[in-house]
């Protein structure tokens, strides 16, 4: 059973220029919620550039382990595309999905201890990549960070940073607990559903909605 919840993550992406100033840009938040069931929505506008005008209506994704299906919801042309849902991550896993192979890890995981965030306990915890390991910049080697809920069983705090690309830090906030209400996770009556048998782009703003990756015009 998953412990229910909405919040809001926070996104802030911070970059050192060569003259030591930094820029510090914050891009649109967006809404998550979950059930005990282990369904999730996710909400966020949609913008072409951090702080520029909303471009688009709200991109709506709903994850269901139960019908094991994963939704996209596109208001523009009231559609709904349907994807089969991949495997469950387990909780706090060994290695998190983004790290390519054990080996890539300079030394190994550093546990970070336990702080208090958002009201929650959670553990800590700091990988460094091999330059060039993700396929990144090949000379200077890569940090992620993550902060871990066992009670809420998800990350409140996801950092990265390097020396070139600078630090972008995902934090989990205004957290409430309880079920949220179950109509989050339906979808509309009045839209059209569109099963899609691999990855695909939505052209936002645009009626013709879905393309597949790799077709023309990406």
């Amino acid at each position: 059973m998953d412990a229910p919840y909405c919040g809001e993550w926070r996104n802030v992406g911070t970059i050192t220029r060569p003259d030591g100033t930094q820029k510090t840009e914050e891009f649109a938040p967006f809404k998550s919620c979950r059930d005990s069931a282990g369904r999730s929505r996710s909400e966020s506008p949609i913008y072409l550039k951090p702080g520029g005008p909303q471009v688009g209506p709200l991109s709506i994704e709903i994850s269901d382990p139960v019908a094991h299906a994963k939704y996209v919801v596109y208001a523009v042309n009231k559609t709904v595309y349907r994807q089969e849902l991949p495997a469950r991550r387990t909780q706090h896993p060994p290695c998190p999905a983004y790290i390519p192979a054990e080996s890539d890890l300079v030394g190994g995981p550093e546990d970070l201890g336990t702080q208090t965030m958002e009201g929650l306990l959670v553990e800590g915890r700091r990988h460094t990549l091999r330059p060039g390991s993700t396929g990144d910049n090949p000379t200077v080697p890569r940090t992620f960070e993550e902060w871990w809920s066992p009670e809420l069983g998800e990350f409140v705090i996801e950092k990265s940073s390097d020396a070139v690309k600078g630090e972008l830090v995902h934090t989990l906030i205004h957290i409430t607990r309880g079920e949220p209400d179950p109509d989050l996770f339906r979808l509309p009556p009045d839209y059209a559903v569109v099963d899609e048998a691999g990855d695909f782009t939505i052209l936002w703003g645009s009626a013709s909605g879905a393309r597949a990756v790799g077709t023309p015009g990406h």
